[in-house]
């Protein structure tokens, strides 16, 4: 019984994480240009750049909850595993691709500005 509980709020869980990288995705790709945040509090940002940091974000829960779902729904034991794996992993990887990229992104900033000092641009 307790098992099934777990399966079930892991479920519900996967689906709302799959419906936020959906939207998220969609801001990524299709946002606007414009500056959504122009005020002197915080730093001017463009929904495609707030939509890709929120992905990064979100990467280690939809990681959780997709290895939820792996595990309490049996995926390794159906006929088609590597098929499903890769279903039900993708929006981690595709979260897990964002904040990869901004880290990369962090460290070659840092390179740049500690070894060029700032003359690649």
């Amino acid at each position: 019984m307790r098992r099934n509980k777990i399966k079930i709020i892991g479920n519900i869980v996967y689906t709302l994480g799959v419906a936020i990288v959906i939207m998220l995705c969609m801001g990524a790709l299709f946002g606007s240009e414009e500056v959504n945040y122009d005020s002197g509090d915080m730093l001017p940002m463009h929904q495609k750049e707030a939509s890709f940091i929120a992905l990064a974000v979100g990467t280690a829960p939809m990681l959780l909850a997709s290895d939820a779902v792996y595990t309490f729904n049996n995926i390794r034991t159906s006929r088609h595993k590597k098929r499903n794996f890769i279903l039900i992993f993708l929006p981690g990887f595709i979260c897990l691709a964002c904040g990869l990229f901004i880290v990369a992104m962090f460290i070659i900033g840092s390179i740049n500005t500690s070894v060029f000092r700032g003359i690649l641009q």
